[in-house]
């Protein structure tokens, strides 16, 4: 009696010492890497007529139209509406962070819609720069008020200089660390 009493336990012991195995490993996954915007400089600034503000933040899913964010269960989320299209988070290299900017008029504070926006990322300790794929994104619902410019990137640890240019008038630099 009592070996099958112990031999009900060891099992027992065995599948929850693999179960949290399992979730060890789930939140493992699951959990972001560490996102910072360490800078000389601040997330905001003037270039030209314009001023942008810069985003960076963990991957995100993006979608080509609202109908396929619908259509994937989606109540909140990003859709590439014009320019590049968007880098899925099945992307080969898996992207590793969203990076986009906000631009606004330096004189009255109103969004520019249908910039013409390229980004350049250089990895400050050297290496080749990576032109980013810029495409115009909104959020699902509330459509051109939320309007920003950029995608998601693979990018590996490490501080970056990200170049921004709008409309060929104005150009800024940023200075982002990803952990």
């Amino acid at each position: 009696m009592f070996a099958g009493l112990r031999l009900c336990y060891n099992r027992a012991m065995n599948f929850i010492a693999r179960l949290l195995a399992a979730a060890v490993a789930c939140v493992a996954l699951l959990t972001p890497p560490a996102f910072a915007q360490q800078s000389a400089t601040p997330n905001s600034a003037v270039a030209g007529p314009y001023r942008v503000s810069i985003q960076f933040t963990p991957s995100q899913p993006l979608y080509a139209t609202s109908a396929a964010a619908k259509a994937a269960g989606v109540v909140t989320g990003l859709i590439a509406v014009a320019g590049d299209g968007p880098v899925t988070l099945a992307a080969t290299p898996a992207p590793t962070a969203f990076l986009a900017v906000q631009i606004v008029s330096a004189s009255t504070g109103a969004l520019v819609h249908d910039a013409d926006v390229s980004i350049m990322v250089t990895p400050s300790a050297g290496g080749a720069p990576l032109q980013m794929q810029v495409a115009r994104v909104e959020e699902l619902g509330k459509g051109s008020g939320s309007a920003e410019y950029g995608n998601n990137v693979a990018l590996k640890p490490g501080d970056y200089t990200v170049n921004v240019n709008v409309n060929g008038k104005g150009e800024t630099w940023f200075h982002i660390t990803l952990h």
